[in-house]
């Protein structure tokens, strides 16, 4: 027997996973591949755009990275919002809705007149987004058959790169021989055939129950994933890996540009490098199936590290190295952690989920922020080090409470 909730969420009293080579499964993948496509081509558009910014509104270089940071802050406040509702509304439904509405935030910001106004509609961009990151890892955990989640996870994670990868690439390439008005045009366009084709090709969720909580019920679970050591060191993790990662390709620029005197176009294809955060986010993604995620994360920190130092070495070849070791690296960390929190979390998948992309993103807006200062202040090889020791930092908060005596099993009681 079935009841259908709206129009596209059918309700099963027993799980019907998406086997892997079904038809249903490869249109999950293809779809949710699209979504990260979406959302990280028109989040991170600015991030190469960030000294044309500057000059185009006579803004400092600290205050246009803004324009990148404004979405990511969006995008945490957006999910704070779904901690509460995230179990409420339709995935489907949401996540086509949350992509257009940022598709035509996207639009409209080519016609910016301000500096500020630009920030705002980014603000809202990245709110309008956040519906997407708020649902996507639920529900392939709903909808996936369990023996493939990591292999789905990875494919999320890898359309997530493709779509950072593609924005910062043609936006730079774009802007460098127009302006950055025609490459935010061109993102918008392209954005909108996405949500069109992902429209058409999702399949609603099958094994989504809307559950009405109540408010103190959601704080009273929000409460418990922030006071339990094992997701609290993930979000610590996720936090401080994408704050990084987020500064590293937001400054790397400048140093590419002036220390080493690259054109424009030759610095846009530096983004080119987050391939290399597909094949580390399916080989990890993969391995989790078959190996402990702590185990693995451990290995992915080290390699962030390494990737980092490689960085302060003064030789073009030494920094594009470091920077594919520690690109690599990164989305080890971020397909670990997000794959803990997802699987460990039960009952409260979507509240555990949204706590974890509100870190991710309050990462990538503060440390990208606050890595800037010290980047202008004392340089790069002073940002090199403040980003190793954070990675000390989480590398003994991880290595202590993901440890088995602190893994929440059956003792674990989600409020409901």
């Amino acid at each position: 027997m079935r009841s259908e909730m709206g129009d596209d969420e059918l309700i099963p009293r027993v799980p019907e996973y998406a086997q892997k080579g079904t038809r249903r499964f490869v249109r999950i993948r293809i779809c949710i591949l699209l979504t990260g496509l979406s959302l990280f081509a028109q989040l991170y558009i600015y991030q190469p755009l960030i000294e044309e910014l500057h000059s185009s509104f006579g803004v400092l270089s600290s205050t246009a990275s803004l324009a990148v940071s404004s979405g990511t802050i969006g995008m945490a406040l957006g999910l704070f919002f779904y901690v509460f509702y995230a179990d409420v509304l339709p995935r489907r439904r949401l996540m086509t809705l949350s992509m257009l509405v940022a598709t035509v935030l996207t639009t409209v910001s080519v016609f910016s007149t301000s500096f500020w106004l630009l920030v705002a509609l980014c603000l809202l961009k990245g709110m309008a987004l956040s519906g997407v990151s708020a649902v996507a890892l639920a529900y392939l955990a709903e909808e996936i058959d369990p023996g493939c989640i990591g292999e789905a996870i990875s494919v999320y994670l890898a359309g997530n790169i493709l779509g950072g990868m593609s924005g910062r690439v043609f936006s730079g390439l774009i802007a460098g021989w127009f302006d950055w008005r025609v490459s935010t045009g061109v993102i918008a366009v392209t954005s909108m055939i996405l949500v069109a084709f992902f429209w058409a090709m999702f399949p609603g969720s099958r094994n989504f129950t809307p559950k009405n909580i109540p408010v103190p019920t959601r704080l009273r679970r929000m409460r418990l994933f922030l006071t339990t050591p094992f997701f609290l060191s993930l979000y610590l993790t996720g936090c401080i890996a994408m704050g990084v990662f987020a500064s590293v390709y937001n400054y790397l620029s400048f140093v590419l540009t002036h220390d080493f005197h690259l054109p424009h176009y030759i610095v846009a294809f530096i983004f080119l490098m987050y391939t290399v955060g597909i094949l580390g986010a399916v080989c990890f993604g993969r391995a989790s199936d078959h190996r402990s995620p702590q185990y693995l994360l451990r290995i992915a920190l080290v390699g962030y590290a390494v990737g980092m130092l490689l960085m302060a070495v003064p030789s073009l070849v030494v920094v594009i190295s470091g920077l594919f070791v520690m690109t690599f690296s990164f989305f080890g960390v971020h397909m670990m952690a997000s794959r803990m929190v997802s699987t460990q979390a039960k009952e409260g998948k979507s509240s555990a989920t949204c706590l974890y992309w509100m870190f991710y993103y309050f990462g990538a807006s503060a440390a990208g922020y606050f890595m800037g200062l010290v980047f202008f202040s004392w340089g790069w090889l002073a940002f090199i080090a403040v980003a190793v020791l954070l990675l000390g930092l989480v590398a003994v908060v991880t290595g202590r409470y993901l440890q088995a005596r602190y893994m929440p099993g059956d003792s674990l009681r989600i409020p409901s």
